[in-house]
Order: structure tokens, then sequence, then C-alpha cells
């Protein structure tokens, strides 16, 4: 009976769904609609399991303070690039993550300067942009 409550809580927790506050962000004049990945939960749902992303949207993982981050395209089906940022939004490095060849096989991609957020868009999103390394970011709401 006590494997069986446990394996319960277990299962629902595997399918408890996990929502993202939504929030627009602003790169040199382009405004993107991101989804906030600020808990460890959200952080490691991620992008997993979809199948499309809108033009202009992608995933904003944030994080409480300047760390190395490292991910991978864990049931990702949808070909990234990522881009890092420090405390003050600047773009330090932007990394193509093309999907896996082998999903067995997952490759950890990582920062090679601190960063406290992570900006991840459909492939290629950064390069089409004109995004470059100093550019940065704000909320929306943001005055500065």
């Amino acid at each position: 009976m006590k494997f069986f409550l446990i394996f319960l809580f277990f299962l629902s927790s595997c399918t408890k769904s996990i929502s993202f506050e939504k929030k627009d962000i602003l790169i040199k004049k382009k405004k993107i609609l991101v989804e906030i990945a600020d808990s460890y939960d959200k952080r490691s749902k991620g992008l997993m399991n979809r199948s499309s992303l809108n033009k202009n949207s992608g995933m904003l993982f944030v994080y409480s303070s300047e760390q190395n981050l490292k991910f991978w395209m864990k049931n990702t089906k949808i070909p990234l690039s990522i881009a890092f940022f420090n405390k003050e939004k600047q773009l330090l490095e932007v990394i193509k993550m093309p999907l896996p060849k082998d999903p067995n096989n997952l490759i950890i991609y990582q920062n090679s300067s601190p960063a406290k957020y992570a900006l991840e868009m459909k492939l290629g999103w950064f390069q089409k942009n004109n995004i470059s390394i100093g550019d940065k970011f704000k909320f929306s709401e943001d005055r500065k």
C-alpha cells in the first residue's frame, strides 16, 4: 500500500501542469514575447515537447545571480539558439543548439562567462535580427 501511494504521488508530480508567465522584452527595438522560466521546475521543463515556436517568441531563463549555466536539448523538437546575458542584461554570447542526431547522446551547451539570463529562440534568430554581443535587452515596462 505504501509503495502504491508513493507511486501515485510520483505520477501526479510528473503530470502536473507548469504555467509560464509571459512578458515582452526589447532588444534593439525588436519586441519579443518570452515565457519566464524563473524556478527550478520551470527551468527543468523549458521548451521540451513543443513542436513549434512563434516567430518572435522564446523562453527567458532567469537566475538569482550570475553563474555558469548548462543546457541540453532533451525532448526538444525545435532547433534553437541560446543567448547568455549578464546581470546588466548585456549579451555575452550566442550558441547554436541544433536538434541532436542521437537523442540518447545529449550535448551539453554551457556559457563561457557567468550569466544571469539565458534566452532561447528559434535557431538563427539572433543572427537574422542583427543582435550582437554587447546588445542589451530590457523588459518593456522598464524605463531604462
